[in-house]
């Protein structure tokens, strides 16, 4: 959401790297393109038209449908048809999936790999450049010929931006420390998640990164927002 904000509120009161300063990325993970355990597809090439889930609610759901999920920038990359279903939660949503209630969804890690595990759901992707830990056999959109479908959520620490800088270096030297301890981070993939602790100023990178891209994508879906 801290990266969603200045695109759909471009006049809001605050910014996410300026009003504050990220302190360091806690975990990250990418979102999984899953259809039914029954479905025939193999490769995410062979989705063809399709009832798409999406989840999430209220004033944000559109956009958190189409960014937060990644499914209008996985539709605008490949031309790939599709309706949208909107549901209350990624769980609901990935279990009409396994219910075969929808054809596909991309969803995040914790409601989709044990439904994967039980045989209830097929992935067929993953969003992130890199394979995930929990799916190691599922390919990644780059590998299936999709590089520009390329997204992985994270979680982080932030403080004020007018933090003095000793005590901002102190606590981004005490998260990162914490974010090193094994038993830390095996909690953290235990979650579905990949361990972060990168320092600030590469935590900041990843987040105006994340702003173009939402950014390009909110222009070429011409989506629009009430302030």
């Amino acid at each position: 959401m801290m990266a969603l904000v200045p695109v759909i509120y471009p006049r809001t009161s605050y910014h996410p790297t300026r009003t504050y300063t990220p302190l360091s990325m806690i975990a990250s993970f990418p979102l999984i393109l899953a259809v039914p355990g029954s479905h025939p597809a193999q490769v995410a090439r062979r989705a063809h038209r399709v009832g798409e889930g999406a989840s999430g609610q209220g004033e944000l759901r559109d956009f958190l449908a189409c960014l937060h999920h990644h499914h209008r920038a996985a539709q605008l990359k490949t031309g790939m048809p599709g309706c949208r279903i909107p549901y209350k939660s990624t769980n609901e949503m990935m279990v009409s999936v396994a219910s075969e209630q929808t054809l596909f969804a991309i969803g995040d890690g914790p409601p989709t790999v044990p439904l994967v595990q039980a045989g209830r759901s097929a992935p067929l992707a993953v969003t992130g450049a890199e394979r995930s830990l929990e799916l190691p056999d599922v390919p990644t959109m780059a590998e299936l010929g999709l590089p520009q479908v390329s997204v992985r959520l994270w979680s982080g620490l932030f403080i004020s931006g007018m933090t003095p800088p000793a005590i901002k270096a102190r606590l981004e030297s005490v998260v990162r420390r914490a974010l090193a301890d094994a038993g830390v981070r095996d909690k953290l993939r235990a979650m579905a998640t990949d361990p972060g602790g990168m320092s600030s100023d590469e935590f900041a990178r990843v987040i105006e990164d994340d702003i173009k891209l939402f950014g390009d994508v909110s222009k070429a879906a011409n989506l629009k927002f009430e302030e």
